[in-house]
């Protein structure tokens, strides 16, 4: 077990990772300009879609896959917006899986209309910027949007 400091400066015991699996998330924006979110069943949280890698898959492939699948839309790829590596970051699974974060986040344009979530997500929803405050997000999912929000003004790519 590794120790970490939570925000009032008690250590917690946080496991070791024994996982690494490549995954996608993707910003999508419609002709709107609004942001795609998806609501997860696992943890109620929203976030944008995305998965882990199939070892068929290709980094675009696997974006469109799990877009469609989360949430029936078809994109096109517009771009990076960053890589996302770091190794404290680990998420704990019921299983016993440890899955130290490797995740790269495109940026996306959606190409078809039709929204259908997935047994993963309880909704799938195009949101205005200005009201993504009001949808309760973890941390990353917060940071990564802020990200996406840099990189719509100023093309910047993050490596975090």
């Amino acid at each position: 077990m590794q120790a970490r400091e939570d925000g009032d400066g008690a250590a917690t015991a946080v496991p070791r990772a024994n996982s690494l699996k490549p995954a996608v998330a993707v910003a999508v924006f419609d002709a709107a300009q609004r942001l795609l979110l998806v609501k997860r069943r696992d943890s109620g949280y929203w976030a944008m879609p995305g998965g882990t890698m199939e070892l068929t898959d290709s980094l675009e492939g696997c974006a469109r896959r799990e877009v469609r699948e989360e949430t029936g839309i078809e994109i096109a790829i517009a771009g990076m917006i960053g890589t996302y590596t770091d190794p404290a970051a680990i998420i704990a699974y019921s299983d016993g899986e440890v899955r130290r974060e490797f995740s790269i986040l495109l940026a996306a344009t959606a190409t078809s209309e039709h929204l259908a979530h997935d047994d993963e997500s309880t909704d799938v929803q195009w949101v205005e910027l200005a009201a993504l405050a009001r949808f309760p997000m973890v941390d990353a999912q917060t940071r990564r949007v802020q990200d996406v929000l840099a990189w719509r003004s100023k093309r910047v790519v993050f490596i975090r």
